[in-house]
């Protein structure tokens, strides 16, 4: 998984951009307050908290997932 802890907005549009499926998923660690994202066809945000050590215990479809508007 291809994480980065505390990205930049272009850093974010980038991995977007080269996402097959256009698009990142961004969890907080509630610990430290570091924000990660990653392409989101590299894993779910349970398996993206288990790879970091991140606490997660939300219910599946209930993580931030963000994509470029193109509206």
């Amino acid at each position: 998984m291809d994480a980065i802890r505390n990205s930049t907005p272009d850093q974010i549009r980038a991995m977007i951009r080269d996402s097959a499926h256009g698009a990142v998923r961004r969890l907080t660690d509630p610990r430290t307050g570091d924000v990660y994202c990653w392409p989101a066809e590299q894993a779910t945000h349970a398996v993206g908290a288990a790879e970091l050590c991140i606490p997660y215990d939300r219910p599946p479809g209930a993580g931030d997932v963000l994509t470029l508007d193109n509206g």
